[in-house]
């Protein structure tokens, strides 16, 4: 693997099957990093903890490209991501004991998370973008200063 990543080196690599590595998309700047990185070590914990793993993985990996027509199965398998922080708000109320659990983020958090994403009142926001255009670049002015 090293050698595939790095044609240039030229130290011989034991195979190590022991030595994983983890991949994180980067995150929106607006993002609060310590919240980030302790949901990503939840997240890594849960998976370590959880008894069906590896069934999960399987499930879910994805080795096609997914926007090819032929792979429409492939793609309606999986979970879709929120498309709006409302959507993000119901998807943390629905998962919120696997951020509670072990007391790695407190209720009182979770509560103020929730309430702040449904405060952006998005619940609608793609129809009203589709509806008028001209709301995208009004969100874009008013958001993308983030980070």
């Amino acid at each position: 693997m090293t050698a595939m990543a790095n044609p240039l080196e030229t130290i011989e690599q034991q195979d190590t099957p022991d030595k994983q590595t983890a991949e994180m998309r980067t995150p929106d700047a607006s993002a609060d990093a310590c919240l980030l990185l302790a949901g990503l070590v939840n997240a890594a914990k849960t998976g370590f903890e959880t008894e069906d793993a590896l069934e999960i993985a399987k499930k879910t990996y994805v080795d096609v490209n997914i926007h090819d027509s032929r792979q429409k199965a492939k793609m309606e398998s999986l979970e879709k991501l929120p498309a709006s922080c409302y959507e993000s708000a119901q998807a943390l109320k629905k998962n919120r004991t696997a951020y509670e659990a072990d007391g790695v983020f407190h209720s009182s958090l979770i509560d103020g998370v929730i309430s702040k994403l449904e405060s952006y009142n998005d619940r609608n926001l793609r129809q009203e973008i589709k509806e008028n255009p001209d709301k995208m670049m009004e969100l874009v002015r008013k958001f993308y200063h983030c980070g």
